[in-house]
């Protein structure tokens, strides 16, 4: 791994040890119940996109029951779809569309389908995309639609969702260099 970088915690191989992913792989645990000191496995590398990852999020995109990933970055943000098998883990990667500089990332069900949807904070873009999941039950390509882009009132570098107003609806709050902008969901 080249340097510090986005970092979840998640269940990689459903063994349910917690396992690590970082921006380029993953660290299968290792650490035996009981020991003094965390135990993992060499890295093994995840299918890489034409972006640098920034930021990760994790939620099951295909409802699969498997830990999926999801990562914000330069470019364009990206999901790696879970296929690992008992005893070979693998991933499927999916480069999707959204604003200028998507560096942020975050996930909840938005359109409340069911399914986790995607936000991507979208840099000197100043706004937001919101990514609506479209990926069948089981398919190892995710799909998201790209709605309209959502301006915000600064440089839109880090993004939140959580329910502000306590409607029962899930809210935006986009960080920037000097401004925090929420945006509440309708």
């Amino acid at each position: 791994m080249d340097g510090p970088g986005a970092l979840i915690a998640i269940d990689v191989d459903h063994d349910g040890g917690v396992d690590l992913v970082t921006e380029n792989g993953v660290f299968l645990n290792l650490t035996p119940l009981n020991a003094t000191a965390a135990t993992f496995s060499s890295e093994r590398t995840l299918p890489m996109m034409a972006t640098m990852r920034t930021t990760i999020t994790s939620a099951d995109f295909n409802g699969d029951g498997k830990a999926d990933v999801a990562f914000g970055g330069s470019s364009f943000p990206s999901v790696v779809i879970n296929t690992t098998l008992q005893g070979t883990v693998s991933f499927v990667t999916t480069q999707l569309v959204a604003g200028l500089s998507p560096w942020g990332i975050a996930t909840a069900d938005l359109d409340r389908d069911g399914k986790p949807d995607l936000v991507t904070s979208n840099g000197s873009a100043h706004s937001f995309s919101v990514l609506l999941n479209r990926t069948a039950t089981g398919a190892e390509a995710a799909s998201f639609v790209d709605t309209d882009d959502i301006d915000v009132a600064d440089a839109a570098w880090s993004v939140a969702v959580a329910d502000i107003d306590g409607d029962g609806r899930v809210d935006v709050v986009v960080t920037g260099d000097t401004k925090v902008s929420v945006i509440l969901g309708r």
